[in-house]
């Protein structure tokens, strides 16, 4: 029997569920191979711990590293963590381990649906799953202990956009009611995605909802989140007023080079083959020549919006794009040889990306506390007074990646003088404190590290009682290397530090 090559139909569905197999079994490898949440979530999970001891009841601050932070942060995600780790009676560390990965998972087929609106065809739609499932850049930052809420964020993201699509491109209300309850679990779920939301959906507006019932459906969809999510946020307002909304939005890294940055299609992240930025590039090419500006403006359009998280929200357009290079520019031509070529080229094409999916997962299964550190925290929690302040010098200046000093506060109970995390709640604190933080592991590396470390102290104007240093900081998922710490050595020739506990990857001085 002579076998035929799959239809577009056929390859389309058949490149979804090679999307969903082999990038559900990456992202389950990573977290199992990890261990430990990966990266940041030390303040997510002292958050959990709140909410249960609170009786699942909201608090209006979180206690963390010495502050009192107001909280703020939308928090169906923190409920849904909390609940799972009480209804399946296992530690909230698990929760940020598994969870995140677990909706990146879901996402996948999220992005299909979402695609097989835009692209209205199920064939480019699964070349696009498949694309947006191979690219390092759609499980980064979410599938670490800190996704508990940026995935689920991305996943309603999702999941309004194709409502609120099919809403205006098809006027049928019966996509009013799912665009209204997706769009007010974005809200209640991760700012960043809200923000994104607002500006993606009135993109949409302005490319398919423009007439009079398009325009009336927006109203509805706006007024129907308003109403939802208010149960949530006139209270805080009340209690908290705008002050820490206002000062986590000057964490938003708007600058003159996040408007340069989409052009550089460098926000991939892959390694070594740049498959993913290729593609986008000539499928944004394709689209101006053919005058269709919608997926080349809602690539565009997140660097504008919040350029923090652009670069994952700015993946749901490019993926779209690299697929319609592949679907009507590269396929076709490979076609005209061969039938077999257009499934011969997504097979090898998969396989490359895959093979970038798993070095990536190697990079971040490394990015985490180590059990090495995990013992010499429990040290500090067993061994020192509940009021101690700690030094923590992790020589890794690139603090977003620095999970060691996020974990600290949450495992120790004591405070961290260097850690910032939730001080972009606390009006002005955040600019000043991630600036002390870089100056200050900046230090490590130095001659004379113990000077430029009093220095800087002095600058931050922060007292301690002790110092971890972090004798040979490891790779993370930032840093491809990193030299030993000098500081190890200059401070234990200082008569004001006394050694008080040490490993060979750790060592903690007591300041006289």
């Amino acid at each position: 029997m002579k076998l035929r090559a799959p239809s577009q139909e056929q390859l389309g569905i058949l490149s979804l569920w090679f999307a969903v197999i082999l990038g559900g079994w990456i992202r389950l490898l990573i977290p199992f191979m990890a261990g430990f949440p990966i990266n940041d979530g030390g303040l997510f999970y002292q958050i959990l711990r709140t909410l249960q001891e609170n009786h699942l009841r909201l608090p209006a601050y979180i206690p963390y590293n010495g502050l009192s932070i107001p909280f703020a942060y939308p928090p169906l995600a923190f409920y849904l963590g909390a609940g799972l780790s009480l209804l399946l009676r296992i530690d909230a560390i698990e929760i940020l381990r598994w969870m995140p990965a677990v909706v990146v998972i879901v996402s996948i087929p999220a992005f299909y649906a979402l695609s097989r609106a835009w692209l209205d065809s199920s064939y480019k739609a699964g070349i696009a799953a498949l694309v947006f499932a191979g690219t390092p850049r759609t499980i980064s930052w979410l599938i670490m202990g800190g996704g508990l809420t940026r995935s689920l964020g991305y996943l309603f993201l999702l999941l309004t956009l194709r409502s609120v699509f099919l809403l205006f491109s098809r006027e049928d209300r019966k996509f009013l009611r799912p665009a209204i309850l997706f769009s007010s679990l974005t809200v209640l779920t991760h700012p960043e995605a809200a923000l994104h939301a607002v500006g993606l959906c009135a993109l949409t507006w302005l490319f398919k909802g423009r007439s009079r019932r398009g325009t009336l459906n927006a109203f509805y969809v706006g007024l129907g989140t308003f109403i939802l999510t208010g149960l949530w946020w006139l209270p805080l307002l009340r209690r908290l007023g705008l002050q820490p909304i206002l000062a986590a939005t000057q964490t938003g890294h708007h600058t003159l080079f996040s408007l340069i940055y989409p052009a550089l299609f460098g926000l991939t992240e892959e390694q070594p083959l740049t498959i993913v930025a290729v593609l986008g590039l000539i499928g944004i090419l394709f689209e101006l020549v053919r005058k269709d500006y919608f997926l080349p403006a809602a690539y565009a359009l997140p660097f504008i919006i919040e350029p923090r998280s652009s670069p994952l929200q700015a993946m749901t357009a490019l993926a779209m794009l690299a697929a319609i290079a592949l679907s009507d520019v590269i396929l076709p031509a490979f076609s005209k040889w061969n039938r077999w070529a257009a499934p011969l080229t997504l097979l090898a094409m998969g396989s490359a990306m895959f093979g970038n999916m798993l070095n990536l997962g190697a990079r971040l299964a490394g990015a985490v506390v180590l059990p090495v550190h995990q013992e010499a925290l429990a040290w500090v929690r067993e061994n020192t007074p509940t009021d101690s302040r700690f030094l923590l010098l992790s020589g890794n200046p690139a603090f977003f990646c620095d999970g060691l000093s996020e974990w600290f506060p949450a495992l120790t109970g004591r405070i961290s003088v260097t850690t910032i995390q939730g001080r972009e709640w606390l009006d002005g604190e955040f600019a000043r404190a991630s600036g002390h933080q870089i100056a200050i592991q900046s230090c490590l590396t130095q001659s004379g590290a113990a000077d430029c470390i009093e220095q800087e102290t002095q600058k931050m104007e922060v007292g301690y009682d002790y110092v971890y240093v972090v004798r040979k900081a490891s790779p993370n998922y930032c840093t491809a290397s990193m030299q030993n710490n000098e500081a190890a050595l200059d401070l234990g020739r200082r008569p004001a530090y006394v050694g008080v506990y040490q490993d060979e990857d750790v060592i903690i001085f007591r300041r006289r």
